[in-house]
């Protein structure tokens, strides 16, 4: 993740079973950021198979590149609470510092703009091929991911409902 790259599909497909093992018989997930590949797509359906559940929808919050990499570079973290913050959306009071314990907020290293323009390029090459594997089911639904949160997330219920 560091290097810009996407985590090993092995390593996935373990946390997926670890995951779909321990869900109660009636429930709904909402998957972020998996999956990132059609492999993992499919390791999906394999896991839903085996348990079951069925897979209703995959949304694609389509947001054009130069904005992406304003949102993510501008994320901060304090490393001593955890609380997070965005130098333009979630400022903290004081600049630099943590709201909460003071601490120096810092950046992921997988959050520089150079890093983020890697992702992006791993994520043409191997995520967008999902696109047309879940558009060829009729399960993709898209949504104006570069409106605010609040519109955002209500198209998004909107969508899933």
């Amino acid at each position: 993740m560091k290097r810009g790259e996407l985590v090993p599909d092995a390593l996935i497909a373990q946390m997926e079973k670890d995951l779909m093992m321990g869900l109660a018989e009636d429930c709904t997930l909402l998957l972020d950021g998996f999956p990132r590949t059609v492999v993992q797509a499919e390791m999906l359906d394999a896991a839903l198979a085996a348990s079951g559940a069925i897979l209703e929808a995959a949304v694609l919050l389509e947001v054009p590149e130069l904005i992406l990499i304003d949102r993510i570079a501008g994320r901060r973290l304090c490393p001593v609470c955890g609380a997070g913050f965005h130098v333009m959306t979630i400022p903290p009071r004081r600049e630099g510092l943590c709201d909460a314990c003071g601490a120096e907020l810092v950046m992921r290293k997988d959050d520089d703009p150079e890093t983020v323009r890697k992702r992006l390029a791993v994520y043409v090459s191997q995520t967008m091929p999902l696109m047309d594997f879940y558009a060829a089911r009729g399960l993709l639904k898209r949504v104006d991911g570069s409106k605010g949160a609040d519109e955002v997330t209500d198209e998004v219920r909107r969508l899933l409902a």
